[in-house]
């Protein structure tokens, strides 16, 4: 069995007790793990004292978010507390960590190398990592160096995979883990699955093109300096029909993302196809924009998206039928 329960409670160790035992009460047997996520204007170690005082030495895990969304709530003003109770009917495999400063891949590698004795290929694995580096300005590790030195440390690339980068607030300048037994920095956690535990997955995103295909022409690591051999940060700003000024720059981050098509170039639009990178922050100086991910290089074929609050609901509309 498992229970879902929320709290906005502002005190942070009554808010980790507090959801903890309405869980438990829910769950109505003994209980063997949980995933915890937590907004950031709580105080993480002061929760998991108040989930500790009621869940004992369970293993949890998960960290921080910018709000939590369930079947009966849904808040981001920064002391959402959302816990997923598991009986021990829905028991893990293991439970790993490792650091990823100061490599994200050497991290992954190292986690790889735990889980490979454990980890069957009809498993899921369940995958949470520290995304901030430092900031401000936002530094991030990067998820696609994560996996790749994950999947060498597991020793193959079809492993299922599922989970996300935790940040704490939408101007991401916080971020969090919790590992199992305490709070961490600079961590990635792994919950092995078996494979008797279904997990199913759709892609969402809310977002459309609203430019033609253009080209990265320069780029380092996750920072677009070019486009199609101009500046990356005037090419979005006169497709959106903006002035360069601060406010504009700023708002980039809630307004578009840059997107890469893996479908039919020239076919019906499909969501699904599409990876999309947030654009963390604009910088006027050298007309560079800094992404989520690092995984554009020169000559990726990359359209200007709108995030479409209407196609958002739309797809989540969709989706339950489609799982």
């Amino acid at each position: 069995m498992v229970t879902i329960k929320h709290t906005t409670n502002s005190n942070s160790f009554d808010a980790g007790a507090s959801v903890a035992k309405d869980a438990l009460e829910g769950l109505n047997q003994k209980p063997s793990w949980a995933i915890v996520f937590c907004a950031g204007k709580q105080e993480p170690e002061k929760v998991m004292e108040g989930l500790r005082s009621v869940l004992g030495s369970i293993p949890i895990v998960g960290g921080s978010a910018v709000g939590v969304i369930s079947n009966e709530f849904y808040g981001y003003e920064g002391f959402e507390v959302s816990i997923t109770l598991f009986g021990e009917g829905f028991a893990y495999k293991t439970i790993q960590s490792a650091a990823i400063n100061p490599s994200e891949r050497t991290g992954g590698l190292a986690l790889g190398q735990q889980l490979r004795a454990t980890v069957d290929k009809e498993d899921t694995i369940l995958l949470f990592y520290d995304t901030l580096k430092s900031s401000p300005p936002p530094m991030l590790y990067v998820g696609g160096e994560l996996l790749g030195g994950l999947r060498e440390g597991l020793g193959a690339d079809d492993y299922r995979i599922l989970g996300a980068g935790l940040v704490a607030d939408m101007g991401l300048m916080g971020s969090f883990i919790f590992t199992g037994d305490r709070v961490q920095k600079h961590q990635v956690t792994a919950v092995v699955l078996p494979k008797e535990i279904a997990v199913d997955y759709r892609i969402l995103h809310g977002c459309e093109p609203i430019s033609s295909y253009m080209t990265i022409t320069k780029i380092e690591g996750a920072t677009v300096f070019e486009i199609d051999n101009r500046p990356a940060l005037d090419v979005i700003l006169e497709t959106l029909g903006m002035e360069k000024t601060e406010e504009n720059i700023k708002s980039l981050t809630t307004v578009v993302t840059l997107g890469e098509n893996h479908g039919e170039l020239f076919g019906d639009y499909d969501e699904s196809k599409y990876v999309n990178r947030l654009i963390i922050f604009g910088n006027p100086e050298n007309g560079s924009v800094q992404l989520f991910e690092a995984d554009f290089k020169v000559g990726s074929e990359i359209q200007i998206m709108s995030r479409s609050n209407e196609l958002m609901i739309q797809s989540a509309q969709k989706m339950p039928g489609n799982l």
